[in-house]
């Protein structure tokens, strides 16, 4: 077996390759430019709306939750409610942290506002998406706890344990 045998045949294991040739970075023909990899206009356009339409009814249902259980004093003292709330509140800050920097660069056909606002806008984002997953799991242990534990442990020992988890994951 002769060397370039050797090097077709084991690829990346090869003694000559190099992470250039492996990953195909190169200044060849398979560069592509920006227009090449943008979406059209109408995608995003459609993305858009739709990204609009989300946001709206996401507001709604949102507020509608904070002013519901706000409202009611017997429902503010249930420490579920609080985790609802959390996840609302969660909610709305990614909607008016994160959305109008997409929805608005979907209309006008490209990213708006630079790198720095990219940086922030996905950092800020991802954080906060987290954040709402974390809560949705407290509040299914919270609730596997409940219905199939039942009288097994006391309620507000498992409010503190899920609020000093969510404590430390923030």
């Amino acid at each position: 077996m002769n060397e370039s045998t050797t090097e077709e045949t084991y690829g990346i294991f090869a003694e000559n390759s190099s992470v250039g040739s492996i990953f195909n970075w190169t200044d060849s023909s398979n560069e592509t430019t920006k227009e090449d990899k943008a979406p059209n206009s109408t995608t995003l356009f459609i993305s858009a709306i739709y990204l609009t339409v989300v946001a709206f009814f996401a507001v709604v249902g949102n507020i509608t939750v904070l002013t519901i259980i706000l409202k009611d004093k017997k429902l503010r003292s249930k420490p579920h409610n609080h985790l609802l709330i959390s996840l609302a509140v969660c909610d709305l800050t990614v909607l008016f942290g994160g959305y109008p920097f997409t929805i608005i660069s979907a209309y006008y056909g490209e990213w708006m506002f630079g790198d720095l606002g990219c940086t922030f806008s996905g950092y800020f984002t991802f954080f906060l998406s987290l954040t709402s997953m974390n809560i949705l799991v407290a509040i299914c242990v919270f609730r596997y706890v409940m219905i199939c534990l039942p009288g097994k442990c006391e309620l507000s020992i498992i409010a503190d344990n899920i609020y000093q988890s969510l404590k430390i994951i923030q």
